[in-house]
């Protein structure tokens, strides 16, 4: 026998041997412990899993269904060497319940769909440029009108549609749309773009070879359709200036599918949205010569219809600095910068949560993803490592805790927390703005606190003070001095805030009251505040970001698109506003 048969039944015996002492094992619980030993094997053996026997089921029965028959689709689009199976998949089994998949984020629509709808998009800019080319090398007398009328024929949802169920799209797929009927309209919307996303696949399995991608489209889907008499009824002598609106109507297609192909592979991290506004955005750019859309037909077609050669021209000599140029541009407007789809982007995005730039993106990754879980934890934790690493937050934050304590009111501690950190964070710095004179002078300062008490004072008799209102939770200084002026939490407070409001000057004469009446007004508001600290200007700033970041998972966290589990949603709203690491553990 050889050494490595040797080896092999030693492994197996070992294998064996681990298996009877594993068994063994559970032979002496059960006798130790009964059938209670099943809670030592079984995570939640005591849990409702008989009750959601019936669904699980169900699920398996969803999942067998779910899975695409590769191997039909193969014969169905006739490439049967078609080696990247993850991108047919991901073209005919993009979009299933929610409901079924809830505790497992990785399947829900919400990571399927961004790469579907980047495959889909793919797809359709190649289609377009593959129609419009064949259009123009097989017609040359077709005018320009007719080539756009033809194209829209054949990129028609219906068109598409029906194409789609040639090739018995419709039985290879799986869909659900929550159980619900579609009409006609969007059943031919859907199957359209699944037949771009499967053309899209079909293109990135040839390698981006577009002459491959035009020659499979051309044989399966344009000659049937174009070739009869009646679609070239519009045929006429194409004189010089309808040349021109032709090669331009060929260099528009090329540009928009040049555009797509190099953002998908550039950025392959980005989702539809975003690939398609920076496209939309290249093309605006003027970083194109005159009438450059006819040139780069011209240029198209003297590189003999060549579209790597065009692609590789048109990107070195325009494409990749002009997005170069827009990363940094929209530096400043980084909406959809964060693919759901990649988990690791998670804590990227997380890190820029006190970055004001980014809101729309934290509001928008956590509509989408389901449950939003992941990303509501991620934040938690980087605010309470913001509190951790500074002692100026660790004070305040210990400060609101023990006065929300003395509280008896029918309110939620995290919300009295936020009362009393709003009351630092917020109102105490705007006081300060305005009353400190050592400060300089800003009478914009001034007037904004003005009209913030006198829209207080009406908000106030307006406002539903009873046991179920909510404390105000943002940076708005008028729902913060209503929340001091409707309730009782803070009655010194509210009757200092009464004789500030009779007693304070116009806006011309403020400057002068400052200077005489400043500095002592500001220390009454901090003794009655409860929290009698200067603040340098950097932890001022620590402050407002934490605050503003605090802010920012409350919206997240309330927003109407946002699904939490309900056991994630308690736990975040229990530790908020408090010291909830170790400070020992955390490296400062």
């Amino acid at each position: 026998m050889t050494v490595q048969g040797t080896n092999t039944v030693e492994n197996n015996l070992h294998k064996v041997w681990e298996e009877l002492e594993a068994a063994r094992k559970m032979q002496d619980e059960w006798m130790n412990y009964g059938v209670d030993f099943v809670d030592l094997y079984v995570e939640d053996a005591g849990g409702d899993w008989l009750e959601k026997w019936g669904k699980c089921e169900e699920e398996l029965e969803l999942i067998k269904i779910k899975n695409v028959d590769i191997e039909a689709v193969k014969t169905a689009i006739d490439i049967s060497s078609f080696q990247q199976t993850k991108l047919l998949e991901i073209a005919l089994n993009c979009r299933y319940s929610t409901s079924y998949y809830p505790d497992r984020p990785e399947e829900s629509p919400a990571w399927q769909e961004v790469k579907y709808k980047r495959l889909s998009l793919l797809g359709g800019a190649i289609f377009g440029a593959v129609v419009t080319d064949y259009l123009y090398r097989e017609y040359p007398e077709l005018a320009p009108d007719a080539i756009s009328t033809l194209k829209a024929r054949l990129a028609d949802p219906k068109k598409l549609a029906d194409f789609a169920q040639n090739l018995k799209l419709n039985e290879l797929n799986w869909r659900v749309w929550n159980g619900k009927e579609t009409d006609k309209s969007e059943y031919n919307r859907v199957f359209s773009e699944t037949f771009e996303a499967l053309f899209g696949a079909i293109y990135l399995e040839f390698d981006r070879d577009f002459f491959r991608g035009e020659n499979w489209l051309i044989q399966h889907l344009i000659e049937p359709n174009v070739s009869q008499p009646r679609d070239l009824t519009q045929r006429r002598q194409v004189g010089p200036e309808n040349e021109v609106k032709r090669r331009e109507i060929l260099g528009a297609d090329i540009l928009d599918a040049i555009a797509i192909d190099y953002l998908y592979n550039r950025f392959p991290e980005r989702n539809a949205s975003q690939l398609t506004r920076w496209k939309n955005m290249l093309v605006a750019k003027e970083i194109f010569p005159k009438d450059f859309k006819a040139k780069l037909g011209s240029h198209y077609l003297e590189l003999q219809s060549n579209f790597s050669r065009t692609r590789d021209w048109l990107v070195d000599n325009f494409i990749k600095s002009a997005v170069d140029e827009l990363l940094e541009e929209t530096d400043t407007q980084p909406e959809y910068l964060i693919d759901s789809a990649n988990p690791e982007s998670l804590p990227e995005l997380v890190s820029r949560i006190t970055d004001k730039k980014w809101k729309n993106e934290f509001v928008r990754v956590v509509s989408i993803l389901q449950p939003a879980d992941e990303i509501l934890l991620l934040m938690q934790q980087r605010l309470d490592c913001m509190a951790a690493k500074d002692e100026t937050l660790q004070q305040l934050l210990i400060w609101a805790n023990h006065k929300s304590q003395l509280v008896q009111r029918n309110f939620k501690p995290a919300e009295i927390r936020a009362f009393y950190v709003a009351l630092v964070c917020v109102l105490d710095l705007a006081l300060t703005r305005v009353l400190d004179p050592s400060l300089k002078f800003d009478r914009s300062k001034v007037r904004k606190l003005r009209n913030c008490l006198a829209k207080a004072r009406k908000n106030v008799k307006f406002a539903e003070v009873n046991e179920s209102r909510k404390l105000a939770f943002d940076n708005d200084v008028v729902d913060i001095l209503v929340g001091i002026l409707a309730l009782d939490i803070e009655p010194e407070l509210k009757q200092l805030l009464a004789q500030f409001q009779t007693q304070m000057p116009d806006l011309q004469n403020w400057k002068k009251w400052r200077k005489d009446c400043g500095r002592c007004w500001l220390a009454k508001f901090k003794t009655a505040i409860g929290y009698n600290r200067d603040f340098r200007p950097q932890q001022k700033t620590l402050l407002k970001q934490y605050y503003y970041a605090q802010n920012l998972l409350v919206e997240c966290l309330n927003s109407d698109n946002c699904q939490v589990t309900p056991a994630v949603r308690q736990k975040i709203e229990d530790k908020m506003l408090l010291l909830s690491v170790d400070l020992k553990l955390v490296h400062i």
